[in-house]
């Protein structure tokens, strides 16, 4: 999971917005500007296969934020949903060569956005679920 979480956050980065590894979607980490793409790990599932290896998928969760008071508003041109696409752009079917026999990786979910309140400001939020399927070695 954590080498998901790190190649991810490096092809995050291409894109110029803030990203860090997130504990919580309402949780935010002290100095953060926006835009910005929370990743955190999400749910594990295994299944046994011959050869002393298993499938693997692993979830990992973003969490979008715009900030609403600076008008990146959900459809501007930097607002939640055009970033949503840049994601979307990026990261749909890239295989994240550094992290084994990654075989498919697509956003399996996608909520719908919600506000925010922080005490001086208001987020956009919207949370993406990709989903990493893979082969590994049984431990």
């Amino acid at each position: 999971m954590r080498d998901l979480m790190l190649a991810i956050q490096d092809r995050l980065d291409t894109l110029n917005y803030s990203t860090y590894i997130a504990i919580d979607e309402a949780i935010l980490p002290f100095g953060i500007t926006f835009p910005a793409i929370g990743i955190k790990d999400g749910a594990v599932s295994r299944k046994e296969c011959m050869g002393n290896r298993l499938d693997e998928t692993d979830d990992i969760i973003l969490y979008i934020s715009v900030d609403v008071s600076k008008n990146d508003i959900l459809t501007s041109e930097n607002g939640l949903l055009s970033i949503v696409e840049e994601i979307h752009t990026i990261l749909d079917e890239y295989l994240l060569a550094n992290c084994g026999d990654i075989e498919s990786a697509f956003c399996r979910s996608e909520e719908g956005s919600v506000p925010v309140q922080y005490d001086d400001f208001v987020l956009q939020q919207k949370t993406l679920v990709y989903e990493y399927q893979r082969q590994v070695n049984r431990p």
